[in-house]
């Protein structure tokens, strides 16, 4: 894989980038050598819901340019890849609306959905920060009210679909994470939402001894890596979902950015 550069037609955010782990069993009926693969598949799901970007200045813009996508073969990892795919995110967000990571892994859901049957253990998601920095989006809160108007879908679900998780957020050489962890967990310890109830935080400095570490699937030049600082926290998410980690993703951005972070980050969930 390899970070896209993108046409000049319209301004690039940078790279985002999911890798789903797990398992996936096809479905029967599929003839995998005539039916359309996860690159196609997804391009014409996001297309269809109106959020991929054309090259068109006439066209209707939406949020990501397609990169590529596929299916790795790893058995040999102790999470095994299932799926990976890369979109640039385009145009600067607007100050209301947060980053697009649960449009993007509700497309990838679909996609899965129409492959076979998939068992998610755990999903790396790269996300770029830069623009969430502006200066426009720390003088309102409408991202993160978006966000939190967001996930009473999340917990209007039975009681029985939450999951405990652990989810890391690394950023690399950068240390900024270091230093916004504690902030983050107090912020998001203060906020009145359900989605995902954290219930401690381990290694703010590094990885603590129970959080498991899933290494970075992305290279090192596609953000500020090799994996250095990371950040762990451990909380009940409302349901195990793609739906819902790309909430909890969009979520730990928009708060990550609040508390100084301005480089791209790995953000990892996995089912604990």
């Amino acid at each position: 894989m390899s970070a896209w550069t993108g046409p000049a037609d319209f301004p690039l955010e940078g790279p985002m980038l999911a890798v789903l782990h797990g398992e996936l069993e096809p479905h029967p009926w599929r003839d995998p050598s005539a039916a359309a693969d996860a690159y196609g598949l997804f391009y014409a799901r996001s297309e269809a819901l109106g959020w991929l970007t054309s090259g068109d200045d006439r066209a209707p813009q939406g949020s990501w340019g397609m990169n590529d996508a596929g299916q790795p073969e790893d058995p040999s990892a102790w999470l095994p890849q299932i799926a990976w795919f890369q979109v640039q995110v385009t145009h600067p967000l607007h100050p209301e609306r947060p980053l697009p990571t649960q449009a993007f892994l509700n497309c990838i859901d679909d996609v899965m959905a129409r492959m076979g049957t998939l068992n998610l253990e755990a999903v790396q998601l790269l996300m770029p920060l830069p623009n969430l920095g502006d200066p426009a989006r720390h003088s309102s809160i409408e991202a993160i009210g978006v966000l939190l108007q967001a996930a009473r879908w999340l917990t209007d679900g039975p009681p029985s679909r939450s999951a405990h998780v652990w989810v890391t957020l690394d950023s690399g050489q950068d240390p900024a994470i270091i230093t916004a962890a504690p902030h983050i967990r107090e912020y998001m310890q203060e906020l009145r939402q359900n989605a995902f109830l954290m219930s401690s935080a381990a290694g703010v400095g590094g990885v603590g001894q129970d959080a498991p570490v899933l290494e970075p699937a992305v290279r090192d030049d596609a953000w500020p890596g090799p994996s250095k600082h990371r950040a762990a926290f451990h909380g009940t998410l409302a349901e195990w979902s793609l739906d819902a980690v790309g909430w909890l993703a969009g979520f730990l951005s928009e708060v990550a950015a609040r508390q100084g972070v301005r480089t791209p980050l790995l953000f990892t969930a996995i089912k604990a």
